[in-house]
């Protein structure tokens, strides 16, 4: 956990970065806790994020250098759709996978109302695994009305 002081501290000293005109390729960014984000609109018109954390203050960083991670959640129109909780919080990473998409949830009671009402498998990441692990299949099996759930061991 990190002290309510450094928390201040990254809120009071966040930064925008404009984009430049005299500095090609630049992009504007928000720089907080070291960590750069760009969001920008691409040639297709894509709005576009970017997350740069090669300059994260040391406090966020986990691991060893070669392997070294930052905690991380991304959330659109209030919906996780990326989640890697710190291996320091003990926390497991949940995840529903539907249709392609990956929905991230950080409790376990939300996974599994998302994963019932879509019908598909729960998965779960313990901290520091790196494999994900399914741990009930809502999806229906032939010959049955699918109402059941198959909860694996683990």
């Amino acid at each position: 956990m990190l002290s309510p002081a450094l928390l201040t501290k990254f809120l009071r000293t966040a930064r925008f970065l404009p984009y430049r005109r005299d500095r090609p390729g630049t992009l504007p960014a928000l720089s907080v806790a070291g960590a750069l984000v760009f969001t920008y609109v691409d040639a297709d018109g894509h709005l576009c994020v970017s997350i740069d954390l090669d300059t994260a203050h040391p406090a966020l960083v986990e691991g060893p250098r070669t392997r070294a991670t930052v905690p991380l959640r991304i959330t659109v129109q209030g919906t996780t759709v990326f989640y890697e909780p710190s291996a320091r919080s003990g926390r497991c990473a949940w995840a529903v996978q539907d249709a392609g998409l990956t929905l991230y949830a950080d409790d376990a009671l939300t996974a599994q109302r998302d994963a019932a009402r879509r019908r598909r498998p729960l998965l779960r990441r313990r901290p520091g695994a790196r494999r994900w692990e399914m741990v009930a299949d809502h999806r229906p099996q032939s010959g049955t009305a699918g109402q059941e759930v198959r909860s694996l061991p683990g």
